[in-house]
């Protein structure tokens, strides 16, 4: 932090980027840099340059779930067969991380696999009993494989979370 206060005096800092590119330069093999500069380009909508950010920070530190993690959510939308990799990855280095368990899910749904997403879900409800999205997905998943009362049974549970929630309203309406 002492060296981002010196290059904003010195206006070497211009903006973020700036910062984080320079910081990069000076320590090319700090992955928590690497890491910071990815979720700020991913706050900003620039998720190819967040996912090289978050590929080095993986590179660099192969151990760090967050990582991983942060990975596999840079990809999910563009290529969910890979995202599902680095989510798994994830849950195998923190098995007590519910979001890379919940997102692990979540592409395998995406990729057409409900059956596959159902023990993923299940340990992200395990882990989060009290955030209604993996329940949503999980609904959504037992629902694909034709097990409607588990599926509405689970989405009375995500709707108890949040009554407002529009996925779970729809997901137990199609259920009618």
């Amino acid at each position: 932090m002492l060296l981002a206060v010196s290059w904003a005096q010195v206006g070497v800092w211009r903006d973020m980027w700036s910062m984080y590119e320079r910081k990069m330069k000076v320590y090319p093999n700090d992955a928590p840099t690497f890491a910071r500069a990815a979720q700020w380009l991913a706050e900003q909508g620039d998720l190819e340059r967040a996912e090289k950010c978050d590929r080095e920070a993986v590179r660099l530190a192969p151990g760090v779930d967050e990582y991983a993690y942060n990975l596999g959510t840079d990809l999910v939308a563009r290529d969910p067969e890979e995202a599902a990799k680095w989510f798994e990855k994830a849950t195998g280095l923190n098995p007590k991380n519910g979001n890379a368990w919940s997102n692990f899910g979540d592409a395998l749904l995406r990729l057409n696999r409900p059956q596959d997403a159902v023990a993923p879900l299940n340990e992200a409800v395990r882990l989060q009993p009290k955030n209604p999205v993996p329940l949503i997905n999980l609904g959504a998943a037992l629902q694909r494989i034709g097990k409607r009362d588990e599926a509405r049974a689970v989405l009375e549970k995500a709707l108890a979370l949040d009554p407002a929630n529009a996925a779970a309203r729809r997901n137990m309406q199609s259920l009618q």
